[in-house]
């Protein structure tokens, strides 16, 4: 599970990429260093301990969150496709 997680972020990276800069390659060493250390600043405010609480819909919530990544790899397969033609 984590392994496609890891090749969707890296579909939405690439897409980043080409929205952004084109294919000017210099940017993307820029794009590497900037869009990680912005996230990470943006987001960890929003970190924090919490005591681990079961919940009754746990498999509901999973299943909602891996239909929306499904989905979301569909999209930028179509779209990646697209542009490859």
């Amino acid at each position: 599970l984590l392994k496609g997680f890891v090749g969707l972020s890296g579909a939405i990276f690439t897409q980043l990429y080409h929205a952004l800069y084109g294919q000017n390659a210099a940017s993307l060493i820029l794009l590497v260093g900037w869009l990680p250390a912005i996230v990470s600043i943006l987001f960890m405010f929003l970190i924090r301990p919490m005591k681990v609480v079961s919940a009754k819909n746990e498999k509901k919530i999973f299943y909602s969150f891996l239909a929306a990544a499904v989905f979301l790899a569909g999209f930028l397969m179509v779209i990646i496709v697209i542009e490859n033609q």
